[in-house]
């Protein structure tokens, strides 16, 4: 329990840090909700649009609770709450999951603790990765149907979004995959900017599910065996997890020291032209 106690702390201070980019996410899944048909010809009604309402106030409703419950969303209230019945406990899991795309408020990595705490190793694995198709779906297609105006806004609000820009030449897979297992920005508003960038969704998918497959089987691992932290599985699943966010940082490190050495050479050239020409 004690534990658990200190799993909670870190979950709820990882959330309370990235409340910002929930903001975004609702921001687009409202405006796409509440996005007029102006090329429908008229043919849009007043039933329609009340329903377009609706919805929007449904996915806001959604958020605002999202955000008001946020403390209570950890490994011990997920698990207290899931049903007994193993097919009802799935099913929740993945809901969970689903509502973990509209808002980032809720740690994916608490998910993927409860599902071995609920079950079994191999379908707990099995459940994550169908939540994280799931999860990284949702958002993406919101950013697909949002446009490309959407990744500006991401870029303005997320200046590390920059470095998936600058990648995002040549290779879908491959630049998914890479952006993915190095988890510099938060995994909604990833999925947002490729939908809004119009990445192939299979290639994109398919990259998420890999590269996010560390955390899907290490974290359920970590969930069965949090009571005997001293075990080797519990050691190894927490150290490559560590190893991973040490990694993407040094990398994300080396990107930003380079685009700053570029930016500077740019700026030495330039003046160095300005002087030329003034000569």
């Amino acid at each position: 329990m004690t534990v658990l106690k200190k799993q909670k702390s870190f979950y709820n201070q990882y959330s309370r840090s990235e409340i910002g980019g929930n903001q975004l996410s609702a921001k687009a899944g409202s405006d796409l909700l509440f996005k007029t048909t102006d090329n429908s010809n008229g043919n849009s009604t007043a039933v329609h649009n009340i329903l377009r309402i609706i919805a929007a106030c449904a996915w806001l409703a959604v958020i605002v609770f999202l955000f008001v419950n946020r403390d209570k969303f950890t490994v011990d209230s997920v698990v207290r709450y899931t049903p007994s019945n193993r097919f009802l406990a799935a099913a929740v899991i993945i809901i969970l999951f689903a509502l973990k795309s509209l808002s980032i408020v809720i740690y994916c990595g608490i998910l993927y603790a409860a599902s071995g705490i609920l079950f079994d190793i191999p379908t707990a694995i099995i459940i994550n990765i169908i939540g994280t198709a799931v999860m990284v779906s949702i958002p993406y297609f919101i950013g697909r149907k949002s446009g490309r105006e959407l990744t500006e806004k991401i870029v303005r609000k997320y200046p590390k979004a920059a470095f998936i820009a600058d990648f995002r030449v040549g290779n879908d897979f491959l630049v998914t995959l890479f952006v993915r297992l190095i988890g510099i920005l938060p995994c909604d508003i990833v999925s947002l900017y490729f939908g809004a960038r119009g990445t192939n969704y299979p290639k994109y998918l398919t990259a998420c599910i890999i590269g996010m497959l560390l955390p899907a089987v290490t974290m359920p691992i970590i969930g069965t065996n949090i009571s005997n932290i001293r075990s080797p599985q519990f050691i190894i699943s927490v150290l490559l997890n560590a190893l991973t966010m040490i990694v993407s940082s040094v990398i994300y490190l080396i990107y930003r020291n380079k685009k700053e050495k570029i930016k500077e050479r740019n700026s030495n050239e330039k003046r160095t032209d300005q002087h030329s020409c003034d000569a």
